[in-house]
């Protein structure tokens, strides 16, 4: 049954005249008589009794007043948690990163609070984050290769640096600038086997000319430089992420040549932003700048 229909009876209930009702209602007093009858029919009983003066409610009117108004509550209810589900929604960015953007998360935050930043995981997987992009599952990306697609809007966001990370007892951590070739016989510390950092630390090496002994793994970054200050190898780590983290007795030494990292923020520009992704793009543009 309409859910409308228990609305008018609740009036019809409250005033106990057709007319009086069908005003509040503005309704015909036609239809207000067609809905109730409708309501009897489909019910099985009677809801009011009739006179030529006046009406009053059944025993089974009395009934049917008890659910009415608890079905409009339940509705009423049912209504006003969709519509705050929609609000959050539209106050939630999901960001995906192959970059570490905490700080820029944390200082969005306290100056829109009102914003829920839901940080999506994506095995540092970039094909997963454009594909989740076009998708409609995440709001914004950041990566660290230029991509050409037609969907997507491709940003500059900043520009770091890889070096070499070295205990304070190394023979090479009191130099300014080494190159990668140096490291061609250290134990290395890396990433988690075959994932996306530690590919690229295989990679930088091999441009270089040499394979790393890879001889320990670790899943972030901090865990890394701590194997590194215990003198258990050396690594390769991004220059404006290790600063955020401020290791101790570990050393950062850029290279020569520089090895550059480039990070793009990305969006499908097919899907009109929130007021939310809004606010986060133009806080990227115009209040935030990249600790490099």
């Amino acid at each position: 049954m309409d859910t409308l229909y228990y609305r008018e009876f609740i009036v019809l209930c409250d005033v106990l005249n057709y007319a009086e009702a069908a005003d509040r209602l503005s309704l015909s007093e036609s239809s207000l008589s067609r809905h109730i009858k409708a309501m009897e029919s489909e019910l099985g009983v009677q809801l009011f009794e009739r006179t030529t003066r006046s009406i009053k409610l059944t025993s089974y009117g009395h009934i049917v007043l008890h659910y009415a108004k608890k079905i409009v509550e339940l509705e009423g209810n049912c209504i006003s948690s969709i519509n705050a589900a929609r609000q959050k929604e539209k106050n939630t960015i999901r960001v995906c990163t192959t970059y570490y953007i905490d700080d820029l998360l944390t200082c969005f935050r306290r100056k829109h609070n009102e914003v829920v930043i839901k940080n999506l995981r994506t095995d540092e997987n970039i094909g997963t984050m454009l594909n989740m992009l076009r998708a409609g599952e995440a709001d914004v990306a950041f990566i660290d290769e230029e991509i050409a697609d037609d969907d997507l809007i491709t940003e500059t966001y900043t520009q770091d640096s890889y070096v070499a990370i070295l205990p304070l007892n190394h023979p090479l951590a009191g130099r300014t600038r080494i190159g990668l070739k140096e490291l061609a016989n250290e134990n290395f510390i890396s990433f988690k086997a075959r994932s996306k950092s530690d590919i690229k630390l295989i990679s930088m090496c091999n441009e270089a000319g040499f394979t790393p002994n890879i001889v320990l793994n670790a899943d972030v970054g901090s865990s890394i430089a701590e194997m590194v200050s215990r003198s258990l190898g050396v690594s390769i780590l991004q220059k404006a992420t290790l600063s955020k983290m401020n290791p101790k007795d570990v050393v950062m030494v850029d290279f020569e040549p520089p090895i550059i990292l480039n990070i793009y923020l990305c969006y499908n520009k097919n899907i009109k932003p929130s007021s939310a992704l809004l606010s986060f793009l133009e806080f990227i543009r115009n209040d935030w700048k990249p600790k490099v």
